[in-house]
C-alpha cells in the first residue's frame, strides 16, 4: 500500500488475507478501500465507508453461499404493468387526464384481464422476495462467519444497539476476528 500506512495493521491484514483465502477478493479490496478512506478521511469517506460496510454485511456471506442478491427491478416491472394496463384501457385513477377515465362509475367491481393480473402478481412476488432478502441479510453474515455455527436464534435482532451487543458479551469484536486466527 502506498503512502501513509499507519492505519494498516496486522489485524487488518489478517482480515484482508482471510477474505482473500476464502475467495472473497472483491470484498477484501472493498474492505481495504473502506479502511483507507476511513483513516485518511478522503472527501466522501463517510458515504463510501457506510456503503462498503453494508455491502460487506449483505454481500459477503451471500457470495460465499452462492445466493443471488438481485434487486427487484420495480421500474421495469411497473412499466410492463403500465403498458398492459393501458392496452386494456383500464382506469388510472384521479390523476388521469380524462374525467371518465378517473373512476369506475358503473360497478364497484373492475374486471381485470389475466395478462394484467399476471403483471400484478409478478410485482407482488418480486417485492416479497426482495423484502425477504432484506430481512435475511443481517443474519446471514453472522450465521456464515461466526465460529461454531451459531444458530439464528442466538444472533441479536437486526441492527441492534451497541449496548445490546455488549450486554450479550460473546458478540465482541474479538469473536468476529477469531475466524482470522485459523
Amino acid at each position: 500500500m502506498e503512502g501513509n500506512t499507519d492505519h494498516w495493521n496486522e489485524k487488518r491484514q489478517r482480515i484482508y488475507d482471510w477474505m482473500v483465502a476464502n475467495d472473497q477478493i472483491s470484498f477484501a479490496d472493498l474492505y481495504k478501500g473502506a479502511v483507507i478512506n476511513l483513516c485518511t478521511r478522503t472527501p466522501g469517506y463517510v458515504r463510501f465507508v457506510s456503503h462498503a460496510v453494508r455491502d460487506l454485511m449483505n454481500g459477503m456471506a451471500a457470495s460465499k453461499k452462492e445466493i443471488n442478491r438481485g434487486q427487484t427491478q420495480y421500474v421495469q416491472i411497473v412499466n410492463t404493468l403500465f403498458v398492459s394496463w393501458s392496452k386494456h384501457n383500464l382506469p388510472r385513477g384521479s390523476e388521469s387526464f380524462e374525467a371518465a377515465d378517473s373512476v369506475v362509475t358503473e360497478s364497484p367491481d373492475l374486471l381485470i384481464p389475466n395478462e394484467v393480473v399476471g403483471h400484478i402478481q409478478t410485482l407482488l412476488r418480486e417485492h416479497e422476495q426482495g423484502r425477504r432478502r432484506s430481512e435475511d441479510s443481517p443474519y446471514l453474515f453472522f450465521e456464515m462467519f461466526l465460529p461454531n455455527a451459531v444458530s439464528r436464534d442466538a444472533i441479536p435482532e437486526p441492527y441492534p444497539t451497541q449496548d445490546a451487543l455488549l450486554r450479550l458479551g460473546r458478540f465482541e469484536y474479538k469473536d468476529l476476528v477469531q475466524i482470522t486466527d485459523k
